[in-house]
């Protein structure tokens, strides 16, 4: 028989009697009968063609000698193989392929990346902060990366290709380096404004467009891609920045920048944090950090 054909069962069990003096003793070793134990060995034979064993005492053949040496090195080099598949699949040695803007990573999930490293000291974590969103989908397609935390999904991109599910929401608002009070809609035409790029943020050019009903027309003075850098240029007093509230938490809390205060008719889009994978395609580790750490399922 070709070695396709070859039962795992049977080749450990030729292994294990090859370094055993009886049946017996294989029997013990394995937990078997020793009727089991011979019937193993018999269809060893049957499946490489060949006599491996002469009975009372156990002993090789010379054929059996050199199959065994063979055997032996491939055996214990096949469970070495699947011993670190095994912890692979497993959270507290495995492995995540994590595509995530930085914005994100900054105000999100850093802090949920240092709960999970303290929990599992041996998990190892591949992150990417620098791709546009376009190019993380392609490397969710081509298996480089597992998953995404994105707030942006192209429209270009095919979607049904992704499983997409919202995990968080937070609302866009200006800010600014010193309180600001908008009392009437058509002083937001006196600022100097910095905003995402328009190819990489729909979300502010849709939020122009609707500024537009109110007679705004919003001419940015910067347009600029990262987040961190709209809110350096803010607290440069360069003007008043287009961010996600939860990305400029702390710079809020600490005064360094200010909520620009407009009129209630005025309605920020969302920013809604997704997961997005392709479906029946994530690993066992990558479902478990997921629940475990983005839903927070026990």
């Amino acid at each position: 028989m070709g070695y396709n054909q070859i039962n795992l069962n049977h080749l450990r069990m030729f292994i294990i009697a090859a370094e055993s003096n009886s049946l017996q003793e294989v029997a013990k070793k394995t937990g078997y009968e020793v009727s089991n134990v011979s019937t193993n060995i018999k269809n060893f034979e049957q499946e490489v063609g060949t006599k491996l064993f002469t009975r009372n005492p156990l002993t090789l053949t010379e054929i059996g000698e050199e199959i065994y040496e063979k055997a032996q090195k491939a055996y214990r080099e096949l469970e070495f193989a699947t011993s670190i598949a095994g912890k692979r699949t497993d959270i507290r040695y495995g492995r995540l392929s994590i595509g995530c803007p930085s914005h994100i990573a900054n105000y999100y999930l850093a802090d949920i990346i240092n709960n999970a490293i303290k929990d599992y000291k041996n998990l190892e974590i591949d992150l990417d902060c620098e791709s546009p969103c376009k190019v993380m989908l392609e490397k969710i397609k081509n298996n480089k990366l597992q998953f995404a935390l994105l707030d942006f999904i192209p429209v270009e991109n095919d979607r049904n290709d992704f499983a997409v599910k919202k995990i968080k929401s937070s609302k866009y608002i200006f800010v600014a380096n010193q309180p600001i009070e908008i009392k009437n809609i058509s002083q937001l035409n006196d600022y100097k404004y910095i905003i995402s790029d328009d190819d990489y943020k729909s979300s502010a050019v849709e939020f122009i467009e609707y500024l537009k009903q109110y007679n705004v027309n919003i001419k940015p003075r910067i347009r600029c891609k990262t987040t961190e850098m709209r809110v350096l240029f803010a607290k440069l007093g360069l003007g008043i920045a287009y961010v996600i509230k939860d990305a400029v938490r702390h710079e809020l809390e600490n005064k360094n920048l200010y909520e620009v205060k407009l009129p209630n008719t005025i309605i920020f889009p969302d920013s809604n944090i997704n997961i997005v994978y392709i479906k029946d395609r994530l690993t066992k580790v990558d479902r478990e950090f997921i629940n475990k750490y983005l839903l927070k399922k026990d």
